[in-house]
């Protein structure tokens, strides 16, 4: 009977911090404004069918693209990483999510470096919203399961105290 418990609460787990409920809103807020801007015409400078058809126009700061993909994976692959090995002895669902972003990103950076080809460019401003999307996307993840593991802790503790009294 233990394991469809542990399978239900790896699958469904306990309902979702304020945290959680106030990162979602300013996630769904921050795709709804891009969504917003791509029909009003003003599109991310990183696509390289951007100016397909159209006459360039320079404005901003530009990377190469390989530096702009560069600046948005490596963050969060770092963050990943970085959380795998500051808490390596956590349950199997921080250790899956932990793992699979960090392999994920690892996975672009290597993509990045020995696989696509670039001849574009990316503007900075563009760069620079992806690499903190991807960032915080990677470090949210990681912080809500190191908080469901704290709570779990906590309970365990609290169950003991009980049963020692």
């Amino acid at each position: 009977m233990a394991i469809p418990s542990i399978f239900l609460n790896f699958l469904f787990p306990p309902p979702p911090s304020l945290f959680v409920t106030t990162m979602s809103v300013i996630g769904i807020s921050s795709f709804a404004n891009a969504g917003y801007m791509e029909i009003k015409g003003k599109h991310m400078q990183y696509s390289k069918f951007l100016n397909e058809g159209v006459a360039k126009k320079e404005n901003g700061a530009k990377l190469s693209s390989r530096n702009g993909m560069l600046l948005a994976y490596t963050p969060a692959f770092v963050v990943g990483l970085s959380s795998l090995l500051a808490f390596p002895d956590q349950d199997l669902r921080f250790l899956l999510l932990a793992s699979s972003l960090t392999v994920h990103f690892l996975k672009r950076v290597v993509e990045v470096l020995f696989l696509h080809k670039y001849s574009g460019s990316m503007g900075l401003e563009s760069a620079i919203i992806i690499t903190l999307s991807y960032t915080v996307t990677c470090k949210n993840g990681d912080q809500e399961c190191e908080r469901e593991i704290e709570e779990k802790e906590s309970k365990e503790e609290e169950s003991l105290k009980i049963i020692r009294y």
